[in-house]
């Protein structure tokens, strides 16, 4: 079974910590605190359901504030000493050069059946093979 780690107290905490929230609707932020050199940090999972973790999360300064912008950014930077936040872009999502990028090739390959039968005509040429026995195969299939 497993056991609850308890929270950091918030005056333990250093100048800086990210919140990540996945689903605005669900009742868990992840708290992420790096060490003192930041190559590495601990991750607790805060549980707004579970009372304990609300009223640490109320201890907060500027709790309210912070629990609002995590309803609509799923990562934010945190400054305990302060309660400044600030909202972090999202690494994994993409781009807009890449969204369009995908629009593009998803509205030519639904809309152009001349490329796909000439690429399809391309693929099916194995070479080496003459015409007339490529003819034949193809009646055969």
């Amino acid at each position: 079974m497993a056991t609850r780690v308890p929270l950091p107290h918030p005056r333990e905490l250093p100048d800086l910590v990210l919140f990540h929230r996945d689903d605005p609707a669900e009742p868990t932020v992840v708290l992420q605190v790096p060490n003192a050199d930041r190559t590495d940090s601990e991750t607790y999972v805060v549980d707004l359901d579970h009372s304990d973790h609300a009223a640490w999360f109320d201890l907060l300064p500027h709790a309210r504030a912070l629990r609002d912008l995590l309803t609509m950014a799923p990562h934010v930077a945190y400054c305990p000493r302060s309660g400044h936040t600030s909202e972090i872009a999202d690494l994994d999502a993409p781009t807009l050069a890449a969204l369009t990028l995908a629009d593009a090739r998803q509205s030519a390959a639904g809309s152009s059946p001349v490329f796909e039968r000439f690429f399809s005509r391309r693929q099916s040429v194995v070479p080496g093979v003459s015409n007339l026995r490529r003819s034949l195969g193809s009646k055969l299939r």
